[in-house]
């Protein structure tokens, strides 16, 4: 699965600080037909100081110079910026330099190509294998990294969930041939794979902040002559007095009464809160709300019984028809 970060600044061990007067944040690389420093600069002694790569750009700094894929290093063409390294070409001969100046592997240029019109070439994905490294082993010497995992994204959309950072292992990939890979502008593929990965790490959060909320637990449905009291008791947390947790679940069940702790409906399914919720009133408090509302409840009993008493009274008294 490719994870692109949002930004990978690598030193070597070696490198020196930046000369004087540098500017700070993302470099500008210096433009294919500017004078080189050193014009005769060769494999040996190039010095591969340090590698920037954001979703926008990928920036190289050789010796005191900073390069885009494309541009020029003395007599030779920056191919490839990778993590591990960067691939130049001179002359006939493409060279890896890791950073700190190794040259990590020297091939004939023309070795390194994609299937021609007609040629079938196909990739097994390996356990640990990304597709921004299979785009560099396949991709032609002028087509950018980016361009590359988008001509294989929109060639095997089997092998992938919708999104170029979601690589099945195992998949078996088409590898585009030279038509398809200059389909979308360098420009144009840079933005798109920042476009992947920014709906990508959108998803990843919203997966993360889903897994960590608490397992919701109910409990019911409640029984004739279950009380509030009786319910919050079994399933107050430790530290949560009777009240505290009354109070918790009557307001997080207003459904289930009528607008009283004391009224709690038979047959109504309650949610217990997390126990991170938990108290939204202080001990004194929730006690307070507690026997506000059980004075009100009796006192609307109080009510209803005197009015029963009234009606059974006047029922008997009245005359018969």
């Amino acid at each position: 699965m490719y994870k692109q970060l949002l930004m990978a600044f690598v030193f070597a061990s070696s490198a020196c600080a930046p000369a004087a007067g540098q500017a700070s944040g993302v470099p500008h690389p210096v433009p294919p037909d500017s004078p080189a420093e050193d014009e005769t600069l060769q494999p040996s002694s190039w010095q591969l100081r340090g590698i920037l790569i954001s979703e926008s750009n990928r920036t190289a700094l050789f010796n005191s110079q900073q390069l885009r894929e494309g541009d020029q290093l003395g007599g030779a063409k920056i191919l490839a910026i990778d993590h591990g390294g960067v691939r130049v070409r001179v002359g006939v001969r493409e060279v890896t330099v890791d950073v700190g100046g190794t040259i990590a592997s020297s091939v004939p240029s023309g070795e390194r190509r994609s299937p021609r019109p007609g040629v079938d070439v196909r990739h097994a994905v390996q356990a640990g294998e990304t597709l921004s490294g299979i785009a560099l082993k396949y991709r032609l010497n002028d087509v950018t990294a980016n361009q590359m995992m988008i001509a294989l994204f929109q060639a095997n959309p089997q092998a992938f969930d919708d999104n170029i950072n979601v690589l099945h292992e195992g998949a078996i990939l088409r590898i585009p041939d030279e038509h398809a890979l200059h389909h979308h502008a360098p420009e144009t593929a840079t933005a798109e794979v920042a476009r992947h990965t920014e709906r990508w790490q959108a998803a990843y959060a919203r997966r993360t902040r889903v897994a960590r909320l608490p397992s919701e637990k109910h409990y019911g449905p409640v029984k004739s002559g279950e009380t509030l009291s009786g319910i919050a008791f079994r399933h107050r947390p430790s530290g949560v007095t009777p009240n505290q947790m009354i109070m918790a679940l009557f307001q997080a069940n207003p459904q289930a009464f009528d607008d009283n702790i004391n009224v709690l409906h038979e047959g109504a399914i309650l949610r217990i809160p997390d126990e991170h919720a938990l108290p939204h009133h202080a001990p004194q408090t929730a006690t307070a709300e507690v026997l506000r509302q059980t004075k009100v409840w009796l006192q609307r009993q109080e009510q209803h019984a005197a009015l029963a008493l009234a009606l059974a009274h006047n029922s008997v008294r009245a005359p018969p028809h």
